[in-house]
């Protein structure tokens, strides 16, 4: 049977509608599953965006400064490491601008990824982060005396490395502003791994990650498997460089963690707790690794003004 002319004609015509509006469809669609932050629609905040805080870095070596304008600086200093293996994230994840209207400017950094650059390249990049911060604190209205780092997962080691290597001179890298101090004065770590080299021997029964493996996020994050050069995988363990007189730190981790041991938050305290550094570990009952920090601010907010407001 012959198929009229006139009816493949109106078919073809239709088929062209449907491609067309599907094509229109997924160009409007969102192209990335990336959180923006809030704070650039909100009221009494001033956002300076893209700041490259390495000269002639590129955008893995750039942050966003949030800043309220409701009230009165200098400003203490919330420093946002976002997580992600230290593969994935960016500076638009989950920055924590509830504290904006506490007073508080909130710096959320970018940092180079792995694999392209393995460590220390994550911690040289969080470094001139705080030493770009530090050395502008004048122009953004900031108190260089009150910087907490505060990160979630892999920006929880990294904001943890940065509290316990103070002045850690190998840690320091060439990224500009070098006759400026790195140094934080609080930190807050979200579910971070705090000694690689313990990892694997304080994972939870049934878990099935294996940490020590050449494949694990961790040794990608090294450069090579975690028990191949043990100084090498402890000098990127934060651990490492506990002394007496660094920051403070406050501890949050779910209890039921699958991804990182919640022993390591266990450890973490109990090294603190032997170097006479002020610590204190909750545990999120019940939570695993990937939880909704909001509930979790109040505590967070606490631990901030407890050291930063007495000033």
């Amino acid at each position: 049977m012959m198929v009229p002319r006139s009816l493949i004609r109106l078919c073809t015509i239709l088929l062209l509608l449907c491609a067309s509006a599907t094509a229109r469809a997924q160009a409007a669609a969102p192209t990335s599953n990336k959180k923006e932050a809030p704070a650039t629609t909100r009221t009494g905040t001033q956002v300076l965006s893209d700041l490259l805080y390495v000269p002639g870095g590129n955008a893995e070596q750039t942050l966003d400064l949030y800043l309220p304008t409701h009230l009165h600086g200098p400003f203490p200093l919330i420093i946002w490491i976002h997580g992600g293996s230290w593969q994935y994230g960016s500076k638009a994840d989950t920055v924590p601008v509830d504290f904006l209207p506490d007073g508080y400017a909130v710096a959320s950094i970018n940092y180079r990824l792995v694999p392209r650059h393995i460590f220390p390249s994550q911690i040289y990049d969080c470094k001139a982060a705080v030493r770009f911060l530090r050395a502008n604190a004048a122009k953004y209205n900031l108190d260089p005396q009150r910087f907490c780092a505060w990160g979630y997962s892999a920006g929880g080691q990294l904001a943890t490395l940065l509290g316990t290597s103070a002045n850690v001179r190998n840690l320091e890298g060439k990224e500009g502003n070098a006759r400026t101090s790195s140094t934080v004065q609080l930190v807050v770590d979200f579910s971070g791994p705090s000694d690689f080299l313990t990892m694997q021997s304080q994972s939870p029964p049934g878990d099935m990650l294996d940490h020590n493996a050449a494949s694990s996020v961790e040794s990608m994050y090294i450069g090579e498997a975690l028990q191949l050069d043990p100084a090498l995988t402890a000098a990127a363990s934060p651990v490492t460089y506990i002394h007496s007189g660094e920051a403070p730190v406050l501890i949050m981790q779910g209890d039921q963690d699958q991804t990182v041991p919640y022993g390591q938050s266990l450890e973490l305290q109990r090294l603190l707790h032997k170097g006479r550094v002020p610590v204190m570990l909750v545990p999120i009952t019940g939570a695993g690794h990937v939880y909704d920090m909001t509930p979790l601010y109040p505590t967070v907010l606490g631990f901030l003004n407890g050291h930063f407001k007495a000033k």
